[in-house]
């Protein structure tokens, strides 16, 4: 029989480990400025609603897209993309770094029992859609944005 000590124990360990564990994910999207593709943003992604520091960053290619593969483990399933990037109107070069930041709900994507139809084997793709022109874009006042680097 196995003991009342042995038996917490390997409770506990158990528990320790599905927090530990983290979620994969491919997250992706398209820059546009003035309706064109946006090289060169700066794409920054943390994990959790409060986290500053990015987990992984990213430039946007020359077509305005990007892709970055990330390792998600924070507790409150939600994390933040924040785009740096200078778009003036009409190309002017000014300089005039702006910030957009979206915050995702990662539970809602893998689903309550890990099942989705968005997983690619152990990674789920979440795609940020409708990304803004970034001559017009505005984030969300309440979302934190994280840090370029």
């Amino acid at each position: 029989m196995v003991s009342r000590a042995t038996f917490f124990t390997a409770v506990i360990i158990l528990n320790l480990t599905v927090f530990i564990l983290s979620t994969k994910f491919i997250i992706s999207g398209t820059l546009k400025c003035n309706k064109t593709g946006f090289p060169g943003a700066k794409v920054s992604v943390c994990d959790g609603k409060n986290e500053k520091k990015p987990t992984i960053t990213a430039t946007s290619g020359s077509d305005g897209s990007f892709t970055l593969k990330a390792d998600l483990s924070n507790p409150d399933s939600v994390y933040r993309v924040s785009i740096y990037y200078n778009c003036s109107l009409n190309n002017n070069k000014q300089s005039n770094e702006g910030v957009y930041t979206r915050e995702r709900n990662y539970y809602s994507l893998v689903g309550q029992n890990g099942n989705t139809q968005t997983q690619s084997n152990t990674e789920y793709r979440s795609p940020i859609d409708n990304i803004p022109d970034l001559i017009n874009a505005t984030s969300n006042s309440g979302y934190k944005q994280c840090d370029k680097n």
